[in-house]
């Protein structure tokens, strides 16, 4: 820690400046008297006063007592710096503070009942007694004249330590005075926080929370403790008198400045602080902690943590525990030596000067400092030592101090200013020709002549070592040859990135796979298993021993493209998470060798139906479709629903694979790059991609951006929809590609003419010859087709910002059931169980978080302070948190005793790490100890939806356009969960506490504790246990516990509601012929008065009335009773996104029951609200 041993720092107090004030009692209480609630007594010099009090901003009832010292005169609120009755507050305004007949102090209640004595015994029973109250602010009991003090304030220390205060530590027992926090604010009564010596190392200070060491000072060293001075000058603030006898320690401070107020408490929060008073107001001159390397041991054994970097680093010589666990932040673990100690004598000291000694040393006194060395020169427990000479104290101590450390180094830190030399024993060999970093004293060398003895015998085992490996690679090659025939196991080596792909966080939620076993699965990548080749080098087809198929990408050896795109796939489409998108598995490096591996597409590229005349006609028109739509979703995910803005920049037929039910995934992303949310375009000079698919303005200027990706996704649906490659020659046209042909043609036989010859029959073989009635259907399919193929491929040598975007508008279609059908349903298969572990499952299941050591997330969160509560969740509290690099989380710490507790944490990992989107709030990581179960999450400043949209004071923030936005980001959200990612979520928990805002006020749906994961073919599911959200339930999962993501609907529609009325979904409406919102909201609309649902804080405007009256009118479609009834998520989002789009009428909402259902309608309007919202 950056400051010096604070054991404590006191702070003397004295001022001249302050005038007399009489009181009655003068500043002595004598035998027989006493003070009531609203008298005191004044210290001889006026700057103390003892009397009764009453926390400030208490909650408590004004008759809540305490007697109390506190600041005389002090502008502001009361300072009390000391407190008698502190755990047995007077609730009877008719106590008083006494002397009694036995000669003690004591509180009494209004029946005379003791409630505090000091409870000194063999006190004389005389009338002599007295109490005096000093100007240090010490109350002092005495009996007779110039008799003895029985008893003082200044030894029963509350939360304050004042100057002329000592702490006495008995370096036998440990036994040491000890500071106690308040337990609030406006609560006196014994908090949670000690400051005390450490009984195990009485020569050390800590704070304490319960049993548990929050924070460590730094051992005493027998130098000047602490200088702080007064803000905006360099002076000394604070000197000392520390006297050591024989089994014990005291330590008195005082103020260089006797002018100055000032005091040392240990605050509620658990911060000890130094105050001193300035013109009108206490300032803060230190606190501890002030800084995350003040918690304690946050870097683990061995490692020290640098202040100035908000970093840990490892002791020369030593090595991380567990690197991978330091890539990803968590330091714990700590280090361990490279070499082990040789503990024969020839083992060596390296000294490491300004650092904060660590913990878990043993001391001796009176040792020279070369026999400390040699305290720790004998075995092999010794790790370290320090030495201290203290024959400069004027304490009336002579000697030294010699700490040694025969076990882990923990809690260390780099304090160049106030910090000690320590000497780590090392390795002899770990020294050799660095003698500038020994210090002089440490052993000599041992005699030469022993190396005589050891070279021969170490000459001869590497001899024999040499003659074993050679043997034992022979017996292994001859092995591989005959496993070569058989498939491989798949063993995952440990996740340690070399230094051709960097830090291990740009490479999540993979595999690093060893080289034999993908050379063993493409049997030696032979021809036979060569399944086409890629932009920059071979694939292979690859079988594992589980009989897992997989495509194995071989990036050529001389290429210099190589290396980036091989680090750009692995960094990217290892972070993206959508089912249009192919998934990557794993990825291995050895030597030259670049591999990536991905899930195996047995029908494998595009390319290789539409231009092939044989397969051809296995892609009917509706299949064709189908492939538009999925590459246009996946492209829209990866420019505006990723979390990270990506550009594919190699967008193309051969790069969009297709899996067994020939849907498209979207491959090969060595070309992408990664945009800012406020970048538009980016540049290069190095244009690489694919002659024909690249828009003019990067094949011409390098310049790409997302409609770069919309030009290269017009050419292929230009191929889809005309089965002719993009770079072919049209002799018979005027134009030279595939982009000129057919053009001149105009008029409604335009898109016709691509596909039909002028009989009418379909000449080039997307669909099987037919009669001419079919045309009516195709033409107006084809001319939606080619109007987004036009528009996509569009370029003006002006600009090219006419170029279209991709929107859920251009790609969905809306769908009804007629009124007397319902939509067939899937076959329902029962649910996968979650492959729950002893504890979480195996590490897969835990795919891109990291795993947080305890010790690290209750420093974080301050022991999980009220201070740093959020919130209540569904399952626990919610805590703002502040890592090392000053990266702000919110940590959910699940309730020890929800028997619901345990099954959603595990849901919460399993699910949300590994859905990737930016309208779903982003796991960092978890972690468990003992029954803590705890997850750790983005900060989202603006905290949930609900703080906003139900606060009189706060929804005037939102405006309709914020609202309107909020909700679209809630309905992609929510469709990506239903679609688009690879897993079919169920929410089950939806509703606007959920719903988290970000410091720009986007939306991200939290909490997945309840949710559930659906198979492709599975429509619904039930439940006997039936959890959530009062108000936010569908009815046929409230009743009869089945749910399907027609339940997330009904939620959203709730959400919906709410947003627009600002009024909570369970609130009473007396004004209403429902008791309910959605009975409010029903009887509203049918009257037709829809805008006066609108929130009254925001002011109404005819530019968005429209999309108020869809959004409402979407609600109430959405909390429909009938199941089928109700829209899907791709709908809603279609319907939010088209101002053309025609809405269904809705029916009555479910759970609507009210006293007279008869709706109001104006005269004027005659049923008009049954008009549909375009």
């Amino acid at each position: 820690m950056g400051s010096s041993f604070l054991v404590p720092a006191f702070i003397v107090l004295f001022s001249s400046s302050h005038q007399v004030s009489f009181c009655a009692a003068g500043d002595r209480l004598a035998a027989g008297q006493s003070i009531s609630a609203n008298q005191t007594i004044v210290s001889a010099g006026q700057i103390f006063a003892l009397g009764f009090f009453t926390p400030e901003n208490s909650d408590a009832a004004a008759t809540l007592l305490y007697a109390g010292i506190w600041y005389n005169r002090l502008p502001g609120m009361r300072t009390v710096v000391w407190v008698a009755n502190r755990e047995t507050p007077l609730r009877d305004p008719a106590g008083v503070l006494t002397i009694t007949e036995d000669g003690n102090i004591a509180v009494l209640d209004g029946m005379g009942r003791t409630v505090w004595s000091t409870n000194c015994t063999g006190i004389p029973s005389n009338t002599s007694a007295a109490a005096v109250l000093q100007d240090s602010g010490n109350l002092v009991l005495g009996h007779g004249n110039g008799g003895d003090d029985v008893w003082q304030s200044f030894d029963h220390h509350t939360d304050t330590f004042l100057p002329g205060m000592k702490q006495r530590v008995n370096l036998t027992t440990g036994v040491s005075t000890r500071v106690t926090s308040w337990r609030g604010a406006a609560d006196p009564s014994p908090g949670q926080f000690i400051h005390t010596a450490d009984p195990k190392n009485p020569l050390q200070n800590c704070i304490f929370k319960n049993s548990e060491i929050l924070v460590r000072l730094r051992p005493w060293d027998g130098k000047v403790l602490a200088t702080y001075g007064k803000p905006g000058s360099t002076n000394s603030l604070i000197v000392y008198r520390i006297v050591k006898g024989d089994d014990d320690l005291s330590l008195t401070f005082n103020m260089a400045d006797n002018s100055i107020l000032g005091r040392v408490v240990l605050e509620y929060t658990g911060t000890l602080t130094i105050f001193i008073w300035v013109e009108s107001s206490w300032v803060r001159i230190v606190s501890f902690p002030d800084k995350i390397c003040d918690f304690y041991n946050m870097c683990g054994p061995f490692a020290s943590c640098i202040s100035t970097q908000s970093s840990c680093r490892c002791l020369d010589e030593f090595e991380p525990r567990r690197p991978e666990d330091w890539k990803m932040g968590n330091f714990t673990g700590g280090c361990v030596r490279r070499l082990h100690l040789q503990c024969d004598g020839t083992d060596r000291f390296l000294k490491v000067p300004g650092m904060k000694l660590p913990d878990g040393f043993s001391v001796m006194w009176n040792k020279s400092m070369q026999q400390c060395e040699a305290e720790c020169s004998t075995g092999c427990r010794c790790q370290g030592y320090a030495y201290a000479d203290l024959s400069s104290l004027d304490g009336g101590f002579a000697g030294s101090r010699c700490l040694v450390w025969l076990g882990e180094m923990k809690d260390l830190e780099q304090i160049p200013a106030r910090g000690e030399n320590l000497y780590v024993r090392l390795h002899e060999s770990e020294l050799e020709g660095n003698n500038a970093r020994l210090e002089d004293g440490i052993f000599p060398r041992k005699n030469k002549n022993l190396m005589k003895i050891v070279a021969p015998i170490l000459s001869l085992g590497m001899l024999l070592t040499v003659i074993c490996c050679y043997f034992c690679i022979k017996i292994h090659k001859s092995r591989e040859g005959k496993r070569r025939s058989r498939k491989i196991v798949l063993t995952p080596q440990d996740l340690d990135i070399t230094s051709a792909l960097g830090n291990e966080k740009e490479m999540p939620d993979t595999t690093l796979f060893d080289f034999k076993i993908v050379k063993a699965a493409t049997f030696d990548f032979s021809s036979e298993n060569k399944l086409g080749e890629g932009g920059f080098g071979p694939v292979y087809k690859g079988s594992f021993l589980s009989g897992q198929e997989v495509a194995v990408k071989r990036l050529s050896k001389g290429s210099k493209q190589g290396y980036q795109e091989f680090h750009n796939e692995v960094r990217l489409i290892a972070r993206l998470q959508h089912k249009n998108l192919v998934q990557l598995l794993g990825w291995c490096t050895h030597k030259d060798e670049k591999i990536l591996i991905y899930e195996y597409m047995p029908n494998k590229s595009l390319d290789k139906f539409i231009f092939d005349p044989t397969r051809l006609a296995e892609l009917n028109w509706e299949k064709r479709f189908d492939i538009i739509k999925g590459i246009a979703n996946g492209l829209l995910y990866l420019h505006q629903h990723s979390r990270m803005r990506v550009i594919h920049r190699d967008l193309k037929t051969s790069n969009v694979l297709l899996d067994s039910e020939m849907n498209p995934k979207i491959s090969d992303f060595g070309l992408a790059r990664t945009f800012q949310t406020n970048q538009d375009k980016g540049s290069t000079q190095r244009v690489v991609g694919t002659y024909g698919y690249m828009s003019p303005e990067y094949a011409l200027n390098g310049v790409f951006s997302e409609k770069s990706d919309v030009f290269s996704f017009g050419v292929i649906l230009l191929e889809i929809i005309t089965g002719k490659r993009s770079t072919g020659f049209y002799p018979d046209n005027n134009y030279q590609s595939l982009f000129g042909y057919q053009i001149p043609y105009h008029g409604e036989d335009l898109y016709l003419r691509l596909q039909l010859g002028n009989n009418t029959r379909f000449e080039d073989g997307i669909f099987s010859r037919k009669s001419k009635s079919l045309i009516k259907i195709i033409v107006p399919i084809l001319s939606v087709g080619m109007l987004l193929t036009m528009i996509c491929c569009y370029f003006s040598i002006k600009t090219h910002k006419s170029r279209g975007d991709l929107k859920e508008t251009n790609l969905l279609l809306m769908c009804h059931c007629y009124k007397a059908c319902k939509r067939r349903s899937g076959k329902i298969v029962p649910p996968q169980g979650l492959g729950i572990t002893s504890a979480l499952g195996s590490e897969k299941e835990m795919p891109d978080v990291a795993l947080f050591d305890f010790k690290i997330v209750k420093a974080a969160t301050s022991f999980f302070s009220s201070e740093n509560r959020l919130g209540e969740g569904g399952f626990g509290s919610v805590y703002k948190g502040t890592f090392l690099s000053g990266q702000e989380v919110a940590v959910k710490r699940l309730s020890k005793g929800s028997k619901q507790g345990y099954q959603e944490f595990h849901n919460e990992v399993r699910l949300i790490a590994r859905l990737q989107h930016k309208n779903l709030v982003r796991l960092l990581g978890w972690c468990t100890h003992k029954d803590e179960k705890i997850l750790i999450y983005e900060y989202m400043p603006n905290k949930s939806l609900d703080k906003f949209i139900f606060d009189p004071t706060k929804s005037a923030e939102l405006n309709w356009e914020k609202r309107f936005d909020i909700i679209k980001g809630i309905a992609n959200g929510l469709l990506y969960l239903h679609q688009h990612s690879r897993m079919r979520v169920i929410h089950r928990d939806l509703k606007t506490s959920n719903v988290l805002l970000d410091s720009e006020m986007n939306p991200k749906i939290s909490d997945f504790g309840l949710a559930r994961t659906f198979q492709t073919n599975q429509d619904k599911e039930n439940t006997q246990r039936v959890v959530g959200t009062y108000g936010y339930m569908s009815p046929e999962y409230a009743m009869n516990g089945v749910f399907s993501e027609k339940s997330d609907v009904f939620s959203f529609g709730v959400i919906l509601l709410e947003i627009i009325t600002g009024k909570r979904s369970t609130g009473f409406y007396p004004d209403s012929n429902y008791q309910s919102l959605f009975g409010y909201a029903w009887q509203m609309w049918e009257g037709g008065k829809g805008l006066e649902l609108l929130d009254p804080s925001m002011l109404s405007s005819s530019s968005w009335a429209t999309e108020v009256l869809r959004c409402t009118q979407l609600a109430m479609l959405c909390i429909q009773e009938d199941v089928a009834d109700r829209p899907t998520m791709s709908s809603i989002v279609f319907s939010l996104s088209s101002d053309t789009c025609t809405l269904p009428v809705p029916n009555k909402p479910a759970f609507v029951f009210g006293r007279d259902q008869k709706p109001i309608r104006p005269a004027s309007q005659d049923g008009a609200s049954k008009r549909s919202v375009n």
